[in-house]
C-alpha cells in the first residue's frame, strides 16, 4: 500500500542514523533517553509529488520540524507524510 500525498503533502521515510551506545560513568535511569532533535530528516519515497511547487525526487533528504511530522498507521503499515511548505531546506552531496 503507498500513501500519495495532496495538498502538497510529501510521502517520506525518517531518515535514522546509527545511534551511539554510550556507556555512562555514572548511573542513570533504565527510561533515560538523550533528546532527539527539534528537526528531523526525511527521504523522499518516490518521484512525481503531485501539487507541489519543487519537483521533489525519489530519495531527496528533505529538513524540517519534527512538530509538523504526519503519521498514519493502515493495515499495520506506518506512513509518514510533511507539508511541503514547513521543509526549511534539502541536502546534497555537493
Amino acid at each position: 500500500m503507498h500513501a500519495h500525498g495532496v495538498n502538497k503533502f510529501i510521502p517520506i521515510d525518517i531518515f535514522e542514523e546509527e545511534k551511539e551506545e554510550k556507556e555512562f560513568n555514572f548511573i542513570v535511569p533504565d527510561e533515560y533517553m538523550q533528546k532527539e532533535s527539534e528537526y528531523c530528516i526525511g527521504v523522499v519515497k518516490t518521484d512525481n509529488v503531485q501539487h507541489v511547487t519543487h519537483q521533489w525526487q525519489k530519495g531527496d533528504l528533505i529538513v524540517f520540524p519534527r512538530a509538523v511530522l504526519q503519521k498514519f498507521e493502515f493495515k499495520g503499515e506506518e506512513h509518514y507524510l510533511v507539508q511541503e511548505n514547513y521543509v526549511i531546506c534539502y541536502l546534497t552531496a555537493d
